[in-house]
């Protein structure tokens, strides 16, 4: 998921309602403006033209535009109306006043945080931005001036209906009709709040410390409750969802808690043993190859993985293969045949006393 920094639909200059028309013109207006044949050497215009470019990218596509619109901190997260009327903003005033809905929850904010390996065995601590959509305190997050006691109509008690009646004596009926006073809206007039603007909640940057424990798996979501959207009319607000995502190291490879380091050993390295050497994550470590083994294999160097759980840690992998040359100069086939007849490298006979012959110098 993209953290997007602007607010594209200011950028293209259009409601967030606009269709493909309205986009498609509104792009091509500000693309001619700003194209760089236009501006020659104008590098201010360069980027806005980049600007204008990458916005109508990402909102001419449906699957990208609505994506946007879910994840943008530019645009009231809670649907099904993103831009808020006034008149929305009394009905949810007169709701609240009237305790006829329940409290909504805030939306959760999604943040992917990348790790490096050594960050992640070890844990870490990260101070992030995020962009919240916060509720406003100046009006009880109604959107009116004074809140929303100060916008309840007098008459209705801001139900919107007052009582009539029809007929006379036992003929006579109840029922409800629209107030006269507030118009049915349960309201009298009012202002926007100055502080949002009417939304009853504003966005803001607001900087956030996440700790991360050792040994996060990859793609591990950290739930940081409360610290997503602020809910309206007084909800709990939305959570933050912290997603770990691991960078890719130069040497190690990781499967659960232990680390994998692949390497090549030469001839010469297999026959006679070496000391290989292997990058930890707290530094170089060494590892005996006894001469002759398997020319290919696995070495465990215990504990220098990943920690677990349960405070224990995962192992170190070392798989190495033999690297045996696809060509030889002529001087090193001639090193290989006088070797392959001292003492340790003749090929032994069988029990039979059968042993086999170089068949490369049998004359014709």
């Amino acid at each position: 998921m993209a953290v997007y920094e602007k607010n594209l639909f200011g950028i293209l200059g259009v409601e967030v309602s606009a269709d493909d028309k309205q986009l498609r013109n509104a792009y091509r207006k500000l693309a001619k403006k700003f194209h760089p044949d236009v501006n020659p050497g104008n590098p201010s215009a360069d980027e806005a033209f980049k600007t204008v470019s990458h916005a109508y990218w990402i909102l001419s596509d449906p699957k990208r535009r609505n994506e946007y619109i879910r994840t943008s901190p530019f645009l009231d997260p809670d649907p099904p109306h993103r831009e808020t009327s006034f008149r929305d903003t009394f009905q949810k005033a007169k709701a609240a006043a009237a305790t006829k809905h329940k409290p909504k929850e805030g939306k959760n904010i999604v943040l992917r945080l990348f790790l490096t390996l050594n960050e992640i065995a070890v844990g870490a601590t990260k101070k992030v931005k995020i962009m919240r959509w916060l509720a406003c305190h100046s009006c009880d997050a109604t959107g009116i001036a004074g809140g929303a006691k100060a916008g309840v109509c007098p008459t209705c008690k801001g139900t919107g209906q007052v009582p009539d009646f029809a007929g006379v004596g036992r003929q006579q009926k109840q029922s409800t009709i629209a107030c006269r006073k507030c118009a049915g809206s349960g309201l009298q007039p009012m202002t926007a709040c100055p502080e949002c603007d009417g939304k009853g909640r504003f966005s803001k940057e607001v900087p956030l410390t996440v700790g991360i424990p050792p040994g996060t798996p990859d793609g591990e979501t950290i739930i940081v409750r409360a610290q997503g959207h602020e809910g309206a009319f007084g909800g709990d607000g939305g959570d933050l969802q912290v997603i770990v995502k691991q960078k890719q190291h130069a040497y190690l490879e990781r499967k659960e808690s232990d680390l994998l380091y692949h390497c090549s050993i030469t001839l010469t390295q297999w026959i006679q043993g070496c000391e290989l050497n292997i990058p930890g994550l707290k530094g170089p470590l060494s590892l005996t190859l006894k001469p002759g083994s398997n020319p290919e294999g696995a070495l465990k160097i215990r504990g220098r993985g990943i920690p677990k759980p349960n405070g224990q840690r995962g192992d170190l992998i070392v798989k190495y293969s033999l690297c045996v040359p696809e060509k030889l100069t002529v001087k090193q086939k001639l090193l290989l045949k006088a070797l392959d007849s001292t003492k340790g490298f003749a090929p032994l006979s069988d029990d039979s006393g059968w042993c086999p012959r170089d068949l490369s110098s049998d004359e014709e």
